[in-house]
């Protein structure tokens, strides 16, 4: 295959990893919660929820304000920049 379906596979393989991990990280903590509170009601799956939700928020709010810093011209490192600056360059 050519270099302009490289970057395609690895994104693949990125979300791939990601979802794998992800799902063992999900299941590890769904027994972890049965065994400490019971299964009557989906403790674990509450647990990831919030937690995931927590993590997404913090990550948004990073790029949101390494995406300022860049737009200001006062950012730290120019290719974590540069990389902010390609997430958000839909934005206005």
């Amino acid at each position: 295959m050519g270099d302009r379906h490289a970057g395609i596979f690895d994104c693949f393989q990125t979300v791939f990893l990601g979802a794998g991990l992800g799902g063992v990280l999900r299941h590890g903590v769904n027994i972890a919660t049965a065994k400490l509170l019971g299964s009557g009601f989906l403790y674990g799956t509450l647990t990831v929820n919030i937690v995931g939700s927590l993590i997404m928020g913090l990550l948004i709010e990073w790029f949101a304000l390494s995406l300022t810093r860049v737009r200001n011209g006062d950012f730290f490192d120019d290719r974590v920049a540069r990389r902010s600056h390609d997430l958000f360059r839909i934005l206005p």
